[in-house]
């Protein structure tokens, strides 16, 4: 953790270990939100991350599924990209990327995105909209009733932190095997989706 956040302090580390509960996983995507800034930087970052509770929800397992990514641009931008979906398009290649062999296709429209995944195919389709705050989207064609939220925050004048939520009704006896796969493909995608951004 310090190689990759040379910028934390001991109790910092101590922290992030225990409420992320050792888990390799997800201390390597929590880690990620940290390592881009610059060590100076780092706790500072890291303490208004636990001041406004982006971790706190990390030790909870239920049927939301919580995520956050920081994007280094301005929420206007973001907001103009997530506006239209359509806008997504330049970053395809690289979300496809960063999933390797997983996503077999992406198709995109102003409202929706579909994502062929494992030869599965999962519609995202906007239900709803507050600029500059919120998207909701109904999750289609998977077994379950899902919505995905995405929510913005300025963090400062050229960083937005986006927030993704996935709500879904998981019938107590598929929580063990597919709750985590949920949270993790919540936290890919949300990776993804900034660092292909963060590259433009």
């Amino acid at each position: 953790v310090k190689m990759r956040a040379p910028g934390l302090n001991d109790d910092m580390v101590k922290w992030l270990c225990n409420i992320c509960k050792y888990d390799f996983y997800r201390l390597d995507n929590e880690l990620k939100k940290i390592e881009i800034f610059d060590k100076k930087l780092q706790p500072i970052i890291f303490n208004q991350m636990s001041d406004e509770g982006v971790f706190s929800d990390l030790n909870t397992l239920n049927i939301m599924s919580l995520t956050n990514a920081i994007m280094q641009k301005d929420l206007f931008t973001i907001n103009t990209i997530l506006s239209d979906l359509k806008n997504i398009e330049p970053y395809v290649s690289a979300i496809k990327q960063q999933f390797q062999d997983k996503i077999q296709d992406i198709s995109i429209d102003s409202n929706y995105i579909s994502l062929s995944v494992e030869n599965i195919n999962v519609v995202f389709k906007i239900i709803d909209r507050e600029e500059y705050k919120t998207i909701k989207f109904a999750v289609d064609n998977i077994p379950l009733s899902a919505n995905m939220w995405i929510q913005l925050k300025e963090i400062s004048e050229m960083e937005t932190r986006m927030k993704l939520t996935i709500k879904a009704d998981i019938p107590f006896f598929l929580k063990p095997m597919v709750g985590d796969k949920l949270e993790k493909g919540i936290d890919e995608i949300a990776n993804a989706i900034a660092l292909a951004i963060n590259k433009k």
